[in-house]
C-alpha cells in the first residue's frame, strides 16, 4: 500500500494521497470493500471484495466503479480515474 499522506494546498479534496477503503453497508452489514489509491492528479481502483455469494444479485463491483468515478468527478485535481 502507498503511505498515507495528508492533504496539500493544491488538492481540492480531503482525502490527501495514498491507499484509502471505500466501505459499502446493506442494513448496517458490510457487503463490499473497495481499495482505492489517490495520487497527484488520479483515483486509481485497485481492488474490490464482496459477499459474491449473498450479493452477486446487486453487481455491487459495477456499483462501485460508479461510486468511485462519481469522486473523482466531484474534485478538480482527480482529472484522472485508472482501474487496474
Amino acid at each position: 500500500p502507498l503511505l498515507r499522506e495528508p492533504p496539500r494546498n493544491d488538492q481540492d479534496h480531503p482525502f490527501g494521497l495514498g491507499t484509502a477503503h471505500m466501505t459499502y453497508r446493506l442494513d448496517g452489514q458490510l457487503v463490499g470493500v473497495a481499495v482505492i489509491d489517490f495520487l497527484p492528479n488520479m483515483l486509481c481502483s485497485q481492488y474490490f471484495f464482496w459477499d459474491c455469494q449473498r450479493y452477486r444479485h446487486l453487481r455491487l463491483g459495477t456499483w462501485s466503479q460508479v461510486q468511485e468515478l462519481a469522486l473523482a468527478k466531484k474534485y478538480s485535481n482527480l482529472k484522472y480515474y485508472n482501474l487496474v
